[in-house]
C-alpha cells in the first residue's frame, strides 16, 4: 500500500499527526460531516428518496451543454429528474411528467429571502408546462394546474441571508442551471413526438423545473420599504415564512440566445417537427378556424418554459410533488383525440383528422 504521508519537502511538516489519530479525531469528525453536507450530496439524496416515495423513476443528473466564454461549448448539468408516467381512464398512457431538480444546501441560521411581484395582472400561469402541440391526444382544460399555481406567490429574485452577509449568486446560479437545462430536454421531446411511429406513443410531455433548499423560505410583505426594514427588529416583521414560491423571469439575451442555438439546431436536423406541427395545426383549424399556426411555435413554448421556477423547502417537497400529480390526474379528465397516427403500406407515417368527440383510443 501507499505511503499516506506526503513525500515533498513542503509537506512533511505537516504530517507530524495522521489524519485518523486521536490527536484530531473530533476535528476531523467534525470536517467530514461538515465538507459532506456543504457538497450538497446528502440533501440530493434526501430529494431522491422523496421523489423515489412518490412513484417517480429518478434517473441523476440531467447534462446539458451550453457555450462558455470562450464561445465552446461546455458541458453543464442539472442534480436530479425524474419522471412518472399517467394513464387515462382506459389504461392507455397519455402523458410524462418530468421534473426537473437542483438542490441547494445551507447551513443552520441561512434564510432565503425573495421579493414578490408588485401585481399578478400580467402574470402569466404556467411553472408546469404542457408540450402536447405534437400529440395526436391533447388535454383540452389545465385548470386543476392553474388553480394549483396560483397558491404560490409569484417573485422576482431572491436572496440569501447569512449571520453577516447576504448573497445573491447562490439562488440566481441554481435557478440558472435549471433554466438553461430546459431547452435541451424539450427539444429531445420534441423530436421523440415528432419522429415516433406509434400513435400511442405520442405522449403528452408536462415539465416541471424545481429548485430545493434546506434553508427557511422567506417572501418580503408589499409594504417592506427601506424605511420598514431598517425600523425592523427581525425578519419576520417584514417577511412571512413560507413552504414554496415561484420565481417568475423572462429569458435575458444570453437565455434567449442559447434558445435560438438549440432550436435552430432541431429544426436543421429534426425538419419533421415543423412539419408534424403544422399539420396539427391545419387539423385543428378544421374544427376551430380560430387556431393560428405560428411557424416558430416550438421556440416560443421553449422560451416560455424558461420563465418559471417553483421553489420548495426539503420539508415540503414530497406534499408540493404529490399536489402536482394529483391536479395532473385531473387535467388528465380532459384528455380528447384530435388526430390519429397512421402507417402506409411503406411504414412511413402521416397525420390524419379524427373528430373532437372525446374518443381517445
Amino acid at each position: 500500500m501507499k505511503d499516506p504521508t506526503p513525500s515533498t519537502p513542503e509537506c512533511r511538516g505537516q504530517a507530524k499527526t495522521a489524519p485518523g489519530s486521536p490527536a484530531n479525531a473530533q476535528g476531523s469528525r467534525k470536517d467530514w460531516q461538515t465538507k459532506l453536507l456543504k457538497s450538497g450530496l446528502p440533501l440530493e439524496n434526501d430529494v431522491a428518496h422523496v421523489l423515489d416515495g412518490l412513484g417517480f423513476e429518478v434517473c441523476g443528473e440531467y447534462p446539458y451543454m451550453r457555450v462558455g466564454e470562450a464561445g465552446l461549448d461546455v458541458e453543464h448539468s442539472v442534480d436530479l429528474h425524474a419522471f412518472e408516467l399517467f394513464d387515462d381512464r382506459r389504461g392507455l398512457t397519455w402523458g410524462n411528467l418530468t421534473l426537473m431538480v437542483e438542490c441547494k444546501y445551507n447551513q443552520q441560521g441561512v434564510e432565503w429571502v425573495f421579493s414578490p411581484h408588485p401585481s399578478d395582472r400580467s402574470l402569466i400561469i404556467g411553472v408546469t408546462s404542457v408540450h402536447q402541440d405534437l400529440c395526436t391526444r391533447q388535454v383540452m382544460d389545465t385548470g386543476p394546474l392553474e388553480s394549483l399555481e396560483r397558491r404560490y406567490t409569484h417573485c422576482t429574485k431572491g436572496v440569501v441571508l447569512h449571520a453577516k452577509d447576504s448573497d445573491a449568486c447562490l439562488i440566481r446560479h441554481g435557478l440558472s442551471q435549471i433554466r438553461y437545462g430546459v431547452p435541451q430536454l424539450l427539444v429531445s421531446e420534441y423530436v421523440s413526438q415528432a419522429y415516433g411511429l406509434n400513435d400511442e406513443d405520442l405522449l403528452a410531455f408536462l415539465l416541471c423545473p424545481i429548485l430545493v433548499t434546506n434553508a427557511p423560505l422567506f417572501i418580503l410583505r408589499h409594504d417592506a420599504n427601506v424605511d420598514a426594514v431598517s425600523s425592523s427588529a427581525d425578519l419576520g416583521e417584514v417577511a412571512d415564512r413560507v413552504e414554496g414560491l415561484i420565481v417568475d423571469q423572462s429569458p435575458g439575451p444570453d437565455l434567449s440566445a442559447h434558445v435560438d442555438r438549440i432550436y435552430g439546431a432541431m429544426v436543421r436536423s429534426w425538419p419533421g417537427t415543423e412539419h408534424r406541427l403544422a399539420d396539427i395545426d391545419r387539423i385543428l383549424r378544421q374544427s376551430d378556424p380560430s387556431v393560428l399556426h405560428e411557424p416558430e411555435g416550438l421556440k416560443y413554448r421553449i422560451l416560455e418554459a424558461t420563465h418559471k421556477v417553483l421553489v420548495v423547502g426539503l420539508g415540503s417537497l414530497r406534499e408540493t410533488v404529490d399536489q402536482l400529480t394529483g391536479a395532473i390526474e385531473l387535467t388528465g379528465l380532459s384528455l380528447k383525440r384530435v388526430a390519429w397516427l397512421r402507417k402506409n403500406e411503406g411504414g412511413q407515417t402521416r397525420t390524419e383528422s379524427a373528430s373532437m368527440d372525446g374518443d381517445c383510443r
